[in-house]
């Protein structure tokens, strides 16, 4: 899926950079087996079906075989490797309060620095969120440990931002507020 809003502000130079950047990521994804495309901004449907048939000959890639994958059960159960940053889950919290915001106004999706974000990625946000509590992932950089007390401080400062950047009177100020604290139950 490419979850990107073109800018509607800048319409020559950041267009042609992001789309050429949707389009580098999609044919990775074409090249790798993928079946078809998704975009959710109008204007990025007519290159990605452009890219798609210069690609693809034929109506499906059914035929493609990733021979130079093996998937074991094993590896499906195993913890990923990896480090987890204060900037991630941050940003992690940032999405589960906002998705909940949206929700709570009747809106299914919000967008987040260009990106359209939906139930899914908040749900795989809280979900991280979770994991690193339950798991005691230490935080690349600092070392610090992810408990329940540092993620409730990273809400109430990610709250306050956002009800200083985003709410336009004290219904969104309260609605933002709502939003933080069912996430914190949440997770």
């Amino acid at each position: 899926m490419a979850p990107v809003v073109l800018p509607r502000n800048d319409p020559q130079l950041r267009t042609k950079q992001i789309t050429d950047n949707v389009c580098r990521a999609k044919l990775k994804e074409i090249k790798a087996g993928a079946d078809g495309l998704f975009g959710f901004d109008p204007d990025l449907v007519q290159p990605l079906i452009q890219m798609w048939n210069s690609e693809v000959n034929l109506k499906n890639q059914l035929h493609v075989n990733r021979s130079d994958m093996f998937v074991s059960r094993k590896d499906l159960l195993q913890l990923p490797q990896g480090g987890f940053t204060l900037q991630g889950l941050q940003n992690n919290i940032t999405v589960g309060i906002l998705f909940i915001d949206a929700w709570l106004r009747g809106e299914g999706v919000f967008v987040l620095n260009g990106a359209v974000e939906d139930s899914a990625t908040a749900e795989i946000s809280r979900s991280q969120v979770w994991q690193a509590i339950r798991h005691q992932c230490q935080l690349e950089g600092d070392g610090r440990t992810v408990t329940r007390e540092l993620v409730c401080d990273e809400i109430k400062r990610i709250t306050d931002a956002l009800v200083h950047d985003r709410a336009q009177n004290a219904v969104d100020a309260e609605r933002v507020s709502v939003s933080a604290q069912i996430l914190e139950e949440l997770v």
